[in-house]
């Protein structure tokens, strides 16, 4: 039976019961389609924005266990996940991965980690990063500056 509820939980339960997460992809509900990074995209944003962000990391894992390629944008929520919960050197890392893996950062990982490193108090590593922006052609956008001015009053 389909989950009747609502929120993070109850969505990434609805997906392993279609997708078959726990039977190794034999839906339960007969649906001949499978899931792919957007749909772990989904579930990993709806446990950030539904307050769960330490189980963005299990919901990763399992995608990575499945065997999809996390893209660009996944790696964003994850670093957004762990900037809340001040594991900054953990969004680093991602970061990192991204670049050794040929992912271009676009605006939306370049705000996360400059909203982040402002969020902690580190108005320098904001600004590398907002510099870095700049020389790589990533446009910015009203968010930039919001964390820019956001950043210069807490610092």
């Amino acid at each position: 039976s389909i989950s009747k509820f609502r929120g993070c939980y109850a969505g990434h339960d609805f997906c392993k019961e279609v997708f078959g997460f726990d039977y190794g992809f034999k839906s339960r509900v007969g649906i001949k389609v499978l899931p792919n990074v957007h749909t772990f995209n989904i579930i990993m944003l709806a446990f950030y924005q539904d307050g769960f962000a330490k189980n963005v990391d299990e919901i990763w894992g399992e995608m990575i266990e499945l065997g999809y390629e996390p893209n660009a944008y996944s790696y964003s929520i994850l670093m957004e996940a762990y900037i809340k919960d001040e594991k900054i050197g953990e969004a680093m890392k991602l970061w990192e991965e991204m670049g050794n893996k040929g992912l271009n950062p676009n605006a939306v990982e370049f705000n996360t980690m400059i909203g982040g490193f402002y969020r902690i108090g580190e108005v320098g590593r904001a600004e590398e990063f907002f510099r870095e922006m700049g020389l790589s052609g990533v446009k910015n956008y009203c968010v930039t500056f919001e964390h820019l001015i956001n950043g210069y009053l807490l610092g």
